[in-house]
């Protein structure tokens, strides 16, 4: 069996709706295999994957924090303006 080229091969990367998948094969164990019929052979095989998932940036996501404001303040000179009355 090539391991190290069944491992290669099943890694993957992914990207669609507004996420990225990157998957690679840690460990590939046989773990049995047996023969149903003269030209039939099952293998059941143990598999570690590494799973990376990202949650990608939008068009109007990831710029920097310009003001912080509590409720009902108005912009002013202060780029961090918060009534210490507000409850959190």
């Amino acid at each position: 069996m090539n391991r190290e080229g069944l491992m290669r091969a099943a890694s993957f990367s992914w990207t669609a709706g507004g996420y990225q998948a990157d998957a690679t094969l840690k460990t590939l164990r046989f773990t049995s295999g047996a023969s149903p019929g003269p030209a039939q052979r099952t293998l059941s095989l143990e598999v570690e994957v590494e799973l990376r998932l990202e949650r990608l940036l939008g068009e109007n996501e990831g710029r920097p924090i310009e003001r912080i404001l509590s409720p009902g303040r108005t912009p002013g000179r202060k780029t961090i303006d918060i009534d210490p009355a507000v409850q959190s």
